[in-house]
């Protein structure tokens, strides 16, 4: 499994039983509030920079959004 072979390479030791047996998409409700995110982020972002959001959902199915990162930013980072 890929995924497996990925977090092993970052020295987790993980096994198939905390993936899902197959895909299982997002319920259509949490697409509708990622666009709604989406886009009052868009309408608030000053610049015309692209960004990347990370978010994860927590076990109370609540949307938790964790950073937000230029190309700019991350550039910054890389150089430290």
């Amino acid at each position: 499994m890929l995924r497996l072979k990925k977090l092993e390479k970052f020295g987790l030791i993980v096994n198939r039983s905390i993936f899902n047996d197959k895909f299982i998409p997002l319920p259509y409700e949490f697409v509708e509030l990622l666009i709604e995110h989406i886009n009052n982020v868009d309408s608030l972002w000053e610049n015309s920079t692209e960004y990347v959001i990370s978010i994860s959902v927590n076990e109370d199915n609540k949307l938790v959004f964790w950073d937000i990162q230029t190309p700019k930013g991350k550039q910054k980072i890389l150089r430290r």
